[in-house]
């Protein structure tokens, strides 16, 4: 079974962040990005589905990666309603998500106010044949829904205090789309490069993406004082990689040689500084 996360890059909120700005992401549970989704207002191509925006957009994916029966797809609050879990289920799709307070649609669980006077860890739960609805107070009163539930799991039982720590959470969505993008990249070309047989860590990759990139599109600095150990050893991995040093007469002044310090008019087109035929091999070739 094939786990899929929908989540929002950026929520739209009453401190000024525009729909314009939401971006709707659909991945596997290893982080692999299997399609974004950035809302347009009315020029975004949604299914129209009768169920609301939220479930619009759910659906629309779920299509796309041409989900089926024995997937289960994990959203956040902004989509996440009783209608879409019951749609879904006739799908043969699970989803859970967190559930908004004004989408519970008259469960017998407690409401936000008096669950929120509780004790932290106090939880409820209200299930039916195929539905289960979770409530739990930790800093605020927290819903959560599922469809993913057989009959024989949904047993009485006591609300239990669980005084758990469940770490920091990030109250403001995340970051622009743009920063989603450039986050999404990296995960899915290192989890491409470890199918091939490489074994490298996430962080590593992504290093050696951004030397690459900087080694190969980064303007140097003409400010005083050291230049960073960085963009050092970018140009490093550059200068030898051998691949594509060809020499060109430059139509400039003369410049010094990298390697031996005299003047030369030829230039290496790759790495764009001085050199003599003569010392283009040695130059490229670490010693």
């Amino acid at each position: 079974m094939q786990q899929l996360v929908l989540y929002c890059e950026a929520f739209p909120s009453v401190t000024g962040w525009s729909m314009a700005r939401l971006l709707s992401l659909l991945t596997d549970n290893d982080g692999y990005l299997f399609h974004p989704e950035p809302y347009s207002g009315s020029t975004t191509k949604l299914p129209q589905t009768g169920l609301g925006q939220g479930p619009d957009v759910v659906l629309g994916l779920m299509n796309k990666v041409h989900a089926r029966e024995g997937n289960h797809v994990v959203m956040d609050n902004l989509f996440t309603s009783i209608p879409l879990l019951n749609e879904l289920s006739k799908e043969g799709i699970a989803g859970t998500g967190t559930i908004r307070e004004n989408r519970l649609e008259h469960s017998p669980l407690p409401p936000k106010k008096s669950m929120k006077k509780a004790s932290r860890g106090t939880f409820e739960y209200a299930c039916s044949e195929d539905l289960v609805i979770v409530k739990w107070n930790d800093n605020t009163a927290v819903s959560v829904a599922t469809n993913k539930v057989k009959a024989s799991s949904c047993v009485m039982a006591e609300s239990l205090f669980l005084n758990i720590e469940l770490g920091f959470v990030q109250k403001n969505g995340g970051g622009p789309c743009f920063h989603g993008g450039i986050g999404a990249a990296p995960v899915n070309g290192w989890r491409l490069y470890r199918a091939l047989g490489h074994d490298i860590s996430l962080l590593q990759f992504t290093r050696e993406c951004s030397q690459e990139i900087l080694g190969k599109f980064g303007i140097p600095s003409i400010g005083h004082g050291r230049s960073l150990v960085l963009q050092k050893n970018a140009f490093n991995q550059q200068r030898y990689d051998r691949k594509d040093h060809w020499l060109y007469k430059s139509d400039k002044q003369f410049g010094r040689c990298k390697n031996c310090g005299r003047r030369s008019i030829y230039r290496c087109e790759k790495c764009q500084v001085p050199l003599h035929p003569e010392c283009h091999k040695t130059y490229h070739i670490v010693s």
